[in-house]
């Protein structure tokens, strides 16, 4: 979510500001993440309720965050479920 990268004042590591189905292409956001070695991300499994969870939209793009990296912070606020990942110490290899 742009904001995120706001108030983080992070530059977004991939070319989409929000992960919306038909509109993003979860291995290429795998590839970038690795490539520039990406070292923590806010993530949401249930982003959007009109749509099936995050795991059934990307399921490559879901195995990918849950091999390279781990939770560290959850993020809650009222309904709505975000963590804080960072990656692990031996995907950072």
């Amino acid at each position: 979510m742009p904001i995120l990268y706001f108030l983080a004042n992070r530059p977004n590591p991939t070319p989409y500001d929000l992960t919306i189905p038909g509109n993003v292409d979860g291995p290429l956001i795998a590839d970038l993440l690795q490539a520039q070695q990406t070292r923590c991300l806010v993530y949401n499994p249930r982003m959007y309720p009109e749509f099936p969870a995050f795991e059934q939209l990307f399921p490559d793009l879901d195995h990918y965050l849950r091999t390279n990296y781990e939770r560290a912070e959850v993020i809650k606020g009222g309904d709505t479920v975000w963590y804080g990942l960072t990656r692990r110490e031996e995907a950072k290899r």
